[in-house]
């Protein structure tokens, strides 16, 4: 992840914003993917919130190539959202100054002696992305500034600038700053920093009363990959915050070799919000116990632990689970048997191709499809006539499984038309040996 990505990422966390952060994120509907720098400076003017925030992000990864939109910027740095919702335009003006860098640092620095704390702090953001020598003092200093939203911004900034001077202060932060934003925003610092003296401190942070502070302490933990973390870990996947069970399953699982992850992410999956998170990380575990503990879990009364044990099996892709995945298309919850299908087709076993094809051609749709794109991914020839069959049915979804199948099983791209396929393999069958 970038460090201007990720500066903008704890940015959206330590103000509990609900704001979807992708790297892409710079690419709105309200600005055209080629606009000119002319063009972008134009949209820092739009009364839409979005735009302007688009339009900021854009410029920022131009580099220099924008220096003519620094005026334009500066004037943007205390564009702030209400209620701390998002965008953050004020900081994504100020990152895209530190990203074209030149001039614009000189305009941040110039600034950090407004008296606004909106502009001061958006500043802030803009000189974490920088690497001119001229920003560590003034970043520091800005740790005691009387404005959190000031702070906080410091410490992020620091923690992306790698600054491991700013340690100590940071740490004090942690430990006793009255605002949860800050104390969030230097967990989140001392994690960037990998800092492994912070180990102690941020395990005791995971007790904080905010959940953003937890939140963030669990992020940093994971970062660091100190064992220490885990047994403390733990405890949080049963947070009565959302965004904590998420971040310390997530922590949790990146701990690997470490054999006392997996039950804590084995009951996991029945949390059904981070369930996919605990999936993803089960699959990754170099522990021999996982494949035999999702096989018990297939036969589990929670249809929802069974789906997402079948999803599993289908990461570890242990032979050992063939059979079970086969008898688990049967299931009769719809979310189970479409996890099994998939996940056979992960395997790419040739035995499960007989029953990937009965299963194409008869039950829900969603698993129909399933079974088709599965028998693709197997890339088995022999289930080209129950692909083609399935080209016929109702179900658009099915039929665009299908074709997306045969065209990988043939190497051809023969349409949608099933009359075709069939001269295909009337041809291609008479080179196919007897099953």
């Amino acid at each position: 992840m970038g460090r201007s990505l990720l500066l903008l990422c704890a940015i959206a966390l330590l103000n509990a914003a609900a704001v979807a952060v992708s790297p892409n994120a710079g690419t709105s509907p309200a600005v055209s993917a080629d606009a000119t720098v002319e063009d972008l400076i134009g949209e820092l003017r739009s009364p839409d919130a979005a735009t302007r925030a688009s339009a900021a992000q854009r410029l920022g990864e131009m580099g220099a190539a924008a220096v003519s939109a620094v005026p334009s910027l500066v004037a943007l740095l205390g564009d702030q959202p209400a209620a701390d919702e998002g965008p953050f335009v004020g900081e994504l003006a100020g990152m895209a100054l530190g990203k074209i860098g030149g001039p614009a640092v000189d305009a941040l620095l110039e600034a950090l002696s407004d008296k606004d704390p909106s502009v001061r702090g958006s500043a802030i953001a803009g000189l974490g992305l920088t690497d001119d020598v001229r920003a560590a003092a003034p970043l520091r200093a800005a740790l005691h500034d009387p404005s959190d939203r000031i702070r906080a911004n410091a410490a992020l900034s620091l923690g992306v600038r790698n600054d491991t001077a700013a340690m100590a202060d940071l740490l004090s932060l942690l430990k006793s700053d009255p605002s949860p934003r800050v104390r969030g925003g230097a967990a989140l610092a001392l994690g960037q920093m990998r800092a492994r003296p912070a180990v102690d401190s941020l395990i005791a942070a995971l007790k904080d009363p905010e959940a953003r502070v937890r939140e963030g302490a669990a992020l940093a933990l994971g970062t660091i990959h100190d064992p220490r973390a885990i047994p403390p870990l733990i405890p949080l996947l049963g947070d009565e915050d959302t965004r904590v069970r998420w971040m310390a399953a997530n922590s949790l699982g990146k701990f690997t070799d470490d054999p006392r992850v997996m039950e804590p992410l084995v009951s996991a999956l029945r949390d059904q919000e981070i369930s996919k998170l605990a999936v993803f990380w089960l699959g990754r575990l170099r522990d021999p116990r996982v494949v035999p503990r999702m096989l018990e879990l297939l036969n589990d009364d929670s249809p929802d632990v069974r789906e997402q044990a079948a999803w599993v099996l289908g990461t570890r892709r242990d032979p050992a689970a063939l059979e079970p995945l086969i008898s688990a298309l049967g299931d009769e919850e719809i979310g189970v048997s479409y996890a099994a299908a998939a996940s056979l087709g992960r395997m790419i076993d040739p035995r499960a191709v007989s029953w990937l094809m009965v299963l194409a051609q008869k039950g829900d749709p969603q698993t129909k499809a399933a079974a088709a794109d599965a028998l693709g991914d197997i890339g088995e020839v022999r289930a080209a006539p129950a692909l083609i069959s399935a080209l016929e049915d109702q179900d658009p979804e099915l039929q665009a499984a299908a074709g997306r199948a045969l065209r990988k099983i043939s190497g051809l791209d023969l349409g949608s038309t099933p009359d075709l396929w069939r001269r295909w393999w009337e041809e291609r069958s008479k080179t196919v040996a007897p099953e």
